[in-house]
């Protein structure tokens, strides 16, 4: 995607005001954000004529609020974001979203946010889909899940991931409500010992749902997943168990039906 260099809006300052503002210029196609730290008090809504959002290492602080940009209804029917560090995002459209070089802190979508999801060389804390078609290209989730959420949650959506990585512990991915997720290649860096819980933690949950995954992990010093897999199908639970904890370099592919 290319922007149109006629119809460029530089913000000027760093609140989300001031981002506001420069998306809410009239016939601008895209917004710069310039390289420093920016304070966001309320969600900046993506619309009008804006097709691309594009920062260099435009960096937001932890005290903005969440989510930091909401896609709304606009006139383009893809919308681009790229380089952004620290930004979360609530897609609230029909319109599809690409996000590329990105550091972010989260992605969801709403019930009105089905339109397609395109993810390209991003680091993010966690990642929830509902009921949405995902496409994601080196995808690097490191956050820490509360509970039992799920690091990359898949409710009733189709998510394809061409290479996976992770970092920390909890359950790297759900795939509920007959949803279908594929794993094309994945480096999981079990940085972390995984702890025993009462309900073993496990590495990807396939409940109700379809799933297929090929990943790699890697444990230089910590202890794995005691369940590989946990899979519910009419309500009923399986696990299959981790014999080998500690050990590495070994790809893992399973296929549920």
């Amino acid at each position: 995607m290319t922007h149109d260099l006629k119809n460029v809006a530089i913000v000027q300052g760093n609140s989300g005001a001031s981002i506001q503002a420069a998306i809410d210029t009239p016939g601008v196609k895209t917004v710069f954000l310039p390289n420093r730290s920016y304070q966001v008090n309320q969600p900046i809504v993506i619309r009008g004529s804006v097709k691309k959002i594009m920062g260099i290492r435009a960096f937001f602080s932890d005290n903005s609020v969440h989510p930091i940009f909401r896609l709304a209804d606009g006139d383009e029917p893809l919308v681009s974001i790229e380089r952004l560090e620290e930004a979360s995002l609530e897609h609230n459209s029909k319109r599809s979203l690409l996000i590329k070089h990105g550091d972010l802190q989260s992605y969801a979508n709403t019930q009105l946010g089905v339109g397609d999801l395109y993810l390209e060389d991003i680091d993010v804390n966690s990642v929830s889909i509902n009921r949405q078609k995902v496409w994601a290209r080196s995808l690097n989730v490191e956050g820490i899940p509360s509970g039992s959420t799920a690091k990359i949650l898949n409710n009733g959506g189709l998510l394809w991931i061409l290479g996976l990585k992770t970092e920390q512990i909890g359950t790297i991915l759900e795939t509920k409500n007959q949803g279908l997720t594929n794993i094309v290649g994945g480096f999981i860096y079990v940085n972390k010992s995984i702890p025993d819980t009462q309900l073993p933690q496990a590495q990807y949950i396939n409940n109700e749902s379809q799933m297929s995954v090929l990943t790699r992990s890697y444990l230089p010093t910590a202890t794995g997943y005691p369940v590989l897999v946990r899979e519910i199908k009419n309500g009923i639970r399986k696990d299959l168990m981790n014999p080998n904890r500690r050990l590495d370099g070994r790809l893992f592919p399973y296929l549920g039906y």
